[in-house]
This record gives structure tokens, sequence and C-alpha cells, in this order.
């Protein structure tokens, strides 16, 4: 993670005018005429930064030294050039590293100053040319500042490790939770979207309609994701497949003719019945090992789960007619007909259109159940 910028340069400190030139150097003479780096000295003293900048350029094209190279960067961030500054400070680094430690605190006094004056492009600006020159390090402070810049420029991915470094700090704050929660629904993460919007409903109650919408749309997608994954297939298969394993398991059974129990050729010895042997089929018809039987049901009443609360929430109204559709489709699967029927007929009712595709499918689904026409349980 981030280090600390206090404490990390022990020999860097931000500079004022007057003190600048002194630490820098200083100059010969008090008069204004011996040198273009004394008259830039005085103009930067009195905050003439433009005619400081003027005489600083004037005495590195006079003299190839360091002083007038640093003064130069240093004004430049002053006046909130940040590009500018921080190809001078690469020149002065190159000369000599230890230098990059004045740079990077230069530019986080630049990005203090930006943030407090709202200039969250500056500030952030100026923070990344800091880390340009020591990585790692920011301003405790200055996280959140950064973390909003990010997000609100649609940079989620470099705002949600911020966010959780202050969440670190300010968990209880229902502002940041909201925001570290929209982050990370951004980058995709909808898991952990749903558990900070639950904190959040938790720290401000009277909040919680801001975060339907994003639940709903958060749990949908969670939803579509393990259905399109052939999760729910996978768990819920046709039953013609799941009885066609038992018909072909069976058969060299009943040719056996015998008065002991059938058993299945791979279970000899073990003292299953028929029953009992079928039923495990059916359960389990994956024979490659699929999974176990509960974490399977798990999968469907997880994708059930997720559909049902977006049907409670009734956001995002967009994605109802399907949500119903989908819901109905596992009930048939898994042989509630009327629960699925009744999912179906919610179809065009949340169709604020009245009409499409999935109005169609929903229908004839009803007529399958209804008149024995479909080829699952239903």
């Amino acid at each position: 993670m981030f280090a600390e910028v206090r404490g990390l340069f022990p020999g860097a400190r931000i500079l004022g005018p007057a003190a600048l030139a002194v630490a820098l150097g200083g100059c010969n003479g008090a008069d204004g005429g011996e040198s273009p780096l004394a008259r830039g000295d005085r103009a930067f003293a009195e905050g003439d930064y433009e005619d400081a900048l003027a005489e600083y350029r004037l005495s590195m094209r006079e003299d190839a030294g360091m002083e007038a190279l640093l003064r130069a960067a240093h004004t430049q961030v002053v006046l909130g050039r940040v590009d500018e500054a921080r190809e001078l400070y690469d020149r002065a680094v190159r000369e000599d590293s230890a230098h990059a430690d004045q740079a990077a605190s230069d530019f986080v006094a630049r990005a203090r100053r930006a943030f407090a004056d709202r200039d969250s492009y500056g500030g952030a600006s100026a923070i990344e040319a800091a880390l340009h020159f020591r990585p790692g390090i920011v301003a405790p402070e200055l996280v959140l500042p950064m973390a909003r810049h990010y997000s609100g420029s649609g940079r989620h991915g470099r705002a949600q490790p911020l966010y959780l470094r202050v969440l670190g700090t300010r968990s209880g704050d229902p502002e940041v939770v909201f925001e570290a929660a929209l982050a990370h629904m951004e980058i995709g993460e909808c898991g952990r979207t749903m558990q900070l919007l639950e904190e959040f409903n938790e720290l401000a109650p009277r909040r919680e309609p801001e975060t339907r919408w994003h639940v709903g749309s958060c749990a949908y997608r969670l939803a579509r994701e393990l259905i399109d994954q052939g999760a729910v297939e996978a768990a819920i298969p046709p039953p013609e497949d799941s009885l066609a394993t038992v018909a072909e398991e069976a058969e060299p059974v009943d040719a056996a003719a015998t008065d002991a129990p059938p058993v299945r050729d791979d279970e000899a010895g073990t003292g299953e019945d028929e029953a009992a042997g079928g039923a495990e089929l059916v359960a389990e018809p994956d024979s490659a090992g699929g999974g176990e039987e509960g974490e399977e049901v798990d999968v469907v009443q997880q994708v059930l789960g997720y559909l049902d609360l977006v049907l409670e929430l009734g956001e995002p109204r967009t994605v109802l007619p399907d949500a119903y559709f989908q819901r109905a489709e596992i009930l048939a699967r898994l042989g509630d007909c009327a629960g699925a029927i009744e999912s179906y007929n919610m179809v065009p009712r949340a169709d604020v259109s009245g009409s499409g595709a999935l109005i169609r499918d929903a229908r004839a689904r009803i007529d399958q159940i209804r008149f024995g026409e479909g080829d699952g349980p239903c």
C-alpha cells in the first residue's frame, strides 16, 4: 500500500519564497543587477513568479548549474504548471537522485493546495507527479479526494483501492461506504458492492431507497452470470437425460431374471436396492462427478434468491420481465408448475412495452405446461 508522506523525507520540506533562495544556495549581492539568479530570487520573494521564472531561465542559459534549475522547477509548481515542473525536476533527478525527495514533497504540497481550491484535476495531476518521483507515497488526507476524483472521471479501477484504504479508517462514514460500493459496482465486483450497500443501509436506514436500483442491478447481474454460465442447467439437467441414464443402467439388471435385488454393475456387493440406486442416479445425473448434490441445490437457490431480490425491489424496472421469465424457467425445471405459470404470467405485466419476443415465449411456455406439450417435469 501507500506510505505516508509525513516523515518520509527527513531532509525535504516545502520552502517559502525567501527560504527557498537560501536553501538552494543563496545569491551573491543584494541589489538586482548582479545576476539573473539574484533578480529571480527577489521577484519570487515579492510574489512576481512569472518574472522570477524568466530570470531563472536566463540563469539556466548562462550557467548549467543546479541552482537555477531547481528554482525554476519549484516556481513552475507554484504557478500550477505540473507538467513543466515535472520535466525540470526530471532533469535535476537525472543529475542527482537525491532531488527526487524535494520533487515529491513539492508536488504533494501543490496537490494539497489544488484540492483545497477544489481543483481535483490539478490535485490528481500533482499527486501523480509525486508518485513518479517516489512511487507508493500519498498524503493520508488526500486519499479520499483522489478516490473521488478518479471515480468522478470514470477511472473506477483506480478509485477502488483508494476507497478500500479510506474504509480502513472511516468505515462508519455512510458517504464513504456508499461511494466505495459504487466504485466496486462499476468494475463489476457486485458481491462486494452488495455487502457495502447493506452496510450503508445499516448506517443510514432512511437512505435505503437510494440503494434499491444498485442492489437490484447487482443481484440481476449475478443471477444472469450464473445462468449464462450454465450453472442452473448443470444443477437441474433435463429429466429425459436422467431417465435415459437409469434405463441404460437398469437394462442388464432386468435381463438377469434373478430373485436377488437388482444392483448396478459398478456397485455389486453393496446391498443397495434398485430404488435407492435409481434415486441416486436421478439426483446426481452427472456421471463425470460435476459436484455434490448440496452444492447444486445451493446454486439454484442462489440464483432464485438473486431473482427474488430483484423482483422484491422492483428495480431495475427494465430487467423485471426477464427476471420473471428466468425465475419461471427455473421453477419449471424444478417441477413447480403452478409457480412457473404464475411467474410467466408476470412477464407481460412487467413489460411496459406490452409486446416483444419474451412475452410471446412466456405465453408459449404457459400453453406447454397447461397442455402437457413440454419435455420437462411440467
